[in-house]
């Protein structure tokens, strides 16, 4: 539950952060799109979202980067994150996908699952099999109801964790296909 709220929390909290990189940028295969590579990981991002890597201590140590549509109408920023924690129980991908879905459905009010989908990420250069979650929910009766796509992947003792946020009422459906683009594009290096 605490890793919903703070993963909630980011994802409403993100249009007021703010930081620079110092990480490699190359040009990605995606038109439109640049590399954005550290030592650990790297994903293809729209030229034109925000990287955000500077994070107020209100947030986990664990988010790794957060990356923001410059886009600023509206109440909610649609944004992608990236977190590492600890797989303490060595869990594969499959198993991580099914722990944090139960964990929303037990969090998030109106917590509903759109869709998944099997993906192929890449993990240290071989390919590994995942999930993607598509679901909705929303943290307080107040708060609007919010879309997430998420994917996992397990390195050893630690998983990634890739999550797209968005309100779908004002999202269209080309920035979908972006954070989407982005998520299927996390790589552990």
């Amino acid at each position: 539950m605490k890793k919903l709220l703070i993963l909630s929390a980011l994802a409403a909290l993100l249009t007021s952060c703010g930081g620079t990189s110092e990480v490699v940028t190359t040009d990605s295969s995606e038109i439109f799109y640049h590399t954005y590579r550290t030592a650990e990981y790297e994903i293809d991002v729209p030229d034109d979202w925000e990287t955000i890597t500077a994070f107020s201590s209100e947030y986990p140590d664990n988010i790794r980067i957060a990356f923001r549509d410059n886009i600023k109408e509206g109440d909610f920023i649609a944004n992608v994150t990236v977190f590492k924690e600890e797989n303490e129980k060595l869990r594969l991908n499959a198993d991580i996908s099914q722990k944090y879905l139960s964990d929303h459905a037990d969090t998030l009010i109106n917590y509903k699952l759109i869709s998944q989908e099997e993906v192929i990420l890449d993990l240290l250069g071989a390919a590994s099999q995942s999930i993607l979650n598509s679901y909705e929910g929303k943290n307080d009766t107040k708060d609007p109801t919010i879309t997430y796509i998420q994917t996992y992947l397990a390195e050893g003792d630690y998983i990634w964790v890739v999550t797209a946020s968005y309100y779908a009422p004002t999202e269209d459906e080309f920035n979908l296909e972006r954070m989407e683009t982005m998520l299927k594009s996390f790589t552990v290096r």
